[in-house]
């Protein structure tokens, strides 16, 4: 609230800000920049809100996934965790885990979690591999019970999945008036398999056009890291050249920042 940022806490974004210009914290900002004055009103200066209201949920339920890609990490990629010669370089180690933050030693239940979104506004699914986390299938499930379709849905997806035959998550996404999917792309060809070992790029490709069934707001993230750098040019040209992108769809570049060998 004072317009300064704790520069421990705050590091992550203080970085992405200071490399590209933009950060999460910069995103949310924006997004409720109507709200700033009551939230600020209704806020004690000890940081306790007197009437709390979720606006926006930002979900790593989970770090199930089937890609290892070279930016990643254990906990949050189950594929990386099964690995014992990757997972070694990590301090956590195990395969697939709940990624869910404890509260005061205490895991939220499924249904605690369902609560706390009368009042969302925007969710965000990351993972993990989203499609493969069932847990992002209920609470689309939880919300068009609730008629409440409305909800920005802002999904991450490594383009992998492109059996939608027996997903449900596919159709549901359809069921929702805002979507916006960015799936995650360092490269194509070779430096595409090398950087996200499991890639593909009939599969990315594929599945792109079947995003564009659910909505137009698709899109590629981009990780830019030493591995992939010098390929962005021509990763660029290769998007131009297969239609993906356009004025309405313009990649989202992010700058890596650990692990610090690829940094």
């Amino acid at each position: 609230m004072s317009g300064e940022l704790d520069q421990a806490i705050c590091s992550g974004c203080i970085t992405r800000e200071n490399d590209q210009g933009h950060s999460m914290r910069t995103m949310i900002l924006k997004q409720f920049k109507y709200l700033t004055k009551s939230l600020i009103e209704n806020t004690e200066p000890d940081g306790h809100q007197k009437k709390f209201k979720m606006r926006f949920m930002d979900f790593v339920w989970s770090n199930k996934c089937n890609f290892q890609c070279v930016h990643c990490s254990p906990d949050v990629s189950s594929a990386i965790a099964a690995q014992k010669d990757l997972s070694s370089l990590y301090s956590l180690q195990g395969q697939e885990k709940s990624a869910f933050n404890l509260v005061d030693g205490i895991r939220p239940s499924f249904d605690e979690i369902l609560e706390l979104m009368s009042e969302v506004k925007s969710i965000h699914f990351n993972g993990g591999e989203p499609f493969l986390i069932d847990e992002y299938r209920k609470i689309l499930v939880y919300l068009k019970s609730k008629k409440r379709t409305n909800v920005k849905i802002w999904l991450h997806t490594n383009g992998s999945m492109r059996d939608y035959k027996n997903n449900e998550i596919y159709s549901l996404l359809k069921s929702f008036s805002r979507v916006k999917i960015s799936m995650s792309h360092d490269g194509f060809g070779k430096v595409g398999e090398y950087v996200r070992p499991g890639y593909n790029d009939n599969v990315f490709l594929e599945s792109f056009k079947k995003m564009l069934e659910i909505t137009e707001e698709v899109c590629p993230s981009v990780c830019v890291h030493g591995l992939n750098a010098a390929h962005i040019p021509d990763l660029l040209d290769w998007y131009k050249d297969n239609n993906i992108v356009s004025k309405f769809r313009v990649p989202s570049i992010n700058v890596v920042t650990e692990p610090a060998f690829i940094a």
